[in-house]
């Protein structure tokens, strides 16, 4: 099954009120996919399910979703959303639910799977 996920390039905040000004975020469609990790105790090899980015999306893969759209450095597609996007927020966990939100616009993809217990391979063994 094909997922949809992002990660941020940057985020801007304004130094006085502490608020998000921008925040410029690369959308992916990505899969699930058996790799084999080692235990770095035991040396035992396990095959786990992980979660990887196969393809950068652009505005023409997901036109639904909102943003001024351009291209990075490498002339890739990114997404720059502001607050007349997002509304006044001050902290990245606000900024994930509005993407998130996105996100669902997608009809195609569903949302990936949430990642953050999966970033240290021994939470998985």
């Amino acid at each position: 099954m094909e997922y949809i996920s992002y990660k941020f390039w940057y985020v801007s905040k304004d130094n006085d009120s502490g608020l998000i000004t921008e925040a410029a975020v690369r959308f992916y469609e990505g899969e699930d996919q058996e790799v084999e990790v080692t235990d770095p105790v035991t040396n035992e090899v396990t095959t786990v399910t992980q979660y990887v980015c196969v393809n950068r999306l652009g505005h023409t893969d997901v036109p639904e979703i909102g943003g001024t759209w351009r291209t990075d450095g490498d002339n890739l597609p990114v997404a720059v959303f502001t607050p007349s996007e997002f509304g006044e927020i001050s902290n990245e966990d606000e900024l994930r639910l509005f993407l998130n939100q996105e996100m669902l616009k997608d009809e195609d993809r569903p949302n990936a799977p949430p990642q953050d217990e999966v970033t240290d391979v021994t939470k998985v063994l």
